[in-house]
């Protein structure tokens, strides 16, 4: 297994490149020679006939970098209110600097809509998944989904969607506002991937796997009241949602 990098710091790093992309017109700093280099990774300018893009999620697998976001057709509207919703991947390998073109990694008959993508990163197996939320707006309208996929060459190829709703959600919580947050989720030291998923009726719940994705389970005690949390592992393994 190989050492497990500081994904914190990373997040931190794609975060400033993030900001400096958007806020600036030439994002500049020194390393052992001068570099600069600025790109905008998804952008409704340079495609009229997406309305937007959201709720970006970043992270690295086996040294390449993924960025995921909501491909928004129609319009801005988020999951409940738009019917052509799909997930876009671009990936780096040279820490950045140049992006390879974007995939549709997810892209659904219109009136099945997939939004809030986010990573979990299995060290021990190689494995990236994705989570994200998914609406069927013809068939059951008002109701939210959990679907999952996972790649093992570090994102140029994925698994068929998943879903695993009734996994880790009771049967009585069909018409609940639920959802998977965006972002990223974690794996412990244990191995154990875990995740976190908003209730907004009950509070916000742990998701995890304790096989390395094939079965996933709801922890039973709840953080009140719900938001769109995350959860890491702190230095003495202890599970913090914060």
């Amino acid at each position: 297994m190989r050492p497990r990098p500081n994904r914190a710091a990373l997040r931190g790093f794609l975060a400033l490149v993030i900001v400096c992309v958007a806020w600036w017109q030439g994002c500049q700093w020194n390393t052992d020679a001068e570099m600069s280099f600025e790109r905008a990774l998804f952008t409704s300018a340079a495609d009229s006939t997406v309305a937007c893009f959201r709720i970006p999620a970043l992270e690295e697998s086996e040294g390449v970098l993924l960025a995921a976001i909501d491909e928004r057709v129609p319009s801005c509207a988020d999951l409940r209110g738009n019917r052509n919703v799909n997930i876009l991947l671009r990936r780096s390998d040279d820490g950045g600097r140049t992006w390879m073109p974007a995939q549709r990694i997810v892209d659904l008959p219109e009136g099945v809509s997939v939004s809030d993508p986010s990573f979990i990163v299995d060290e021990q197996r190689d494995r990236v998944f994705l989570l994200a939320n998914l609406m069927d707006h013809d068939r059951a309208p008002g109701q939210y989904r959990f679907v999952i996929t996972h790649s093992d060459d570090a994102g140029s190829t994925w698994s068929p969607l998943r879903d695993i709703t009734d996994e880790v959600a009771p049967s009585t919580w069909v018409d609940d506002f639920m959802f998977v947050t965006s972002g990223h989720g974690t794996q412990a030291s244990d191995g154990t991937l875990l995740h976190t998923m908003v209730n907004l009726q009950r509070g916000t719940f742990v998701l995890l796997s304790e096989d390395h994705g094939l079965a996933w389970k709801l922890a039973a005690s709840p953080v009140i009241p719900a938001d769109e949390s995350k959860i890491v592992e702190l230095d003495d393994v202890t599970w913090m949602v914060n």
